[in-house]
């Protein structure tokens, strides 16, 4: 096994799992985001309904 095949291999195992963890914090953001948007909408629909 050449030196440079074992460190090209741990690099790219390195960039894969910082992509993963990247896409995985984004989605996660994404989802709190969403829901807290949902619970707005249900609140200010629910607001409206009280009101009438």
């Amino acid at each position: 096994m050449d030196i440079g095949k074992i460190v090209l291999g741990i690099v790219a195992v390195f960039l894969i799992v910082a992509l993963l963890w990247f896409l995985w914090g984004f989605l996660m953001f994404f989802l709190k985001v969403a829901i807290i948007i949902l619970i707005i909408i249900a609140l200010v629909s629910i607001y409206f309904r009280l009101k009438k």
